[in-house]
């Protein structure tokens, strides 16, 4: 129902039909070429697909997160897009929905800009 990056990349939807994005900050643009943002595994599924590269990328820019760790992201810059600075509030969009989801306890509901609810997140936590 949300959509996700391997879905985008496998033709099956639009980037429009995407409807779960991970919100993140940019904590780090000191390395040419990358910035780093505060969302790693622990808030972006580490699914990769095996021919698209990466683990997601930034909805408005197109830029890959190209790897991470537990609690950061590294995002790719180099192909000339315009970089992110320090402080900006970045949107990924995460290659698998589902495993993402299930990190959070609530999601927040957003329409036009403004948050209009919160849904429970009630598989939270039952993975075994």
């Amino acid at each position: 129902m949300f959509n996700d990056a391997q879905q985008v990349f496998l033709g099956a939807v639009p980037p429009t039909a995407v409807a779960f994005f991970v919100v993140a900050t940019v904590v780090s643009a000191t390395v040419p070429g990358q910035v780093i943002v505060d969302a790693g595994a622990k808030a972006v599924s580490r699914d990769a697909h095996p021919i698209q590269p990466g683990f997601g990328w930034l909805a408005d820019r197109g830029l890959p997160l190209r790897t991470m760790n537990d609690y950061h992201g590294f995002v790719d810059v180099s192909a000339g897009s315009p970089s992110p600075r320090v402080g900006d509030r970045v949107v990924i969009v995460p290659n698998h929905v589902c495993p993402t989801v299930n990190l959070y306890d609530e999601l927040v509901i957003v329409e036009d800009g403004q948050v209009v609810d919160t849904w429970p997140v009630a598989a939270r936590g039952r993975n075994g």
